[in-house]
């Protein structure tokens, strides 16, 4: 008897690991399945300095929309999670069923204990 094939299941892990990415999927999942860029960027770095989105600064917006467009953005789109547009920077939640259930049980523990697992 071989061994299950966990490579989905390492994927996932993988994917949430990363704060940025589970903020990304908590707001495109929950709040807007679509989305651009800029927004997206707005709304990440608001959650990540604790503020409203119209009160977040433009020095802590930037550095997250450059990260999600090189990095968290393209990795999610590779693996089947979001579509991303660089070019136009429209991003549309796609998710898996996997996936959304562990988005289900870190959302509601980071969201009630104000703890941020990284």
């Amino acid at each position: 008897m071989g061994s299950p094939d966990t490579s989905r299941l390492n994927e996932a892990f993988g994917l949430l690991k990363n704060p940025r990415r589970r903020y990304v999927l908590y707001h495109l999942r929950n709040e807007s399945r679509s989305t651009d860029l800029d927004a997206l960027g707005r709304h990440v770095a608001a959650w990540e300095t604790g503020t409203t989105v119209s009160e977040v600064s433009d020095e802590s917006v930037k550095p997250v929309q450059t990260s999600l467009f090189h990095t968290h953005l393209p990795k999610l789109d590779d693996a089947g999670l979001v579509t991303y547009e660089p070019e136009t920077g429209a991003v549309e939640f796609e998710g898996t069923d996997l996936v959304g259930r562990f988005l289900d049980e870190t959302a509601e523990y980071e969201y009630n204990t104000g703890v941020v697992a990284d």
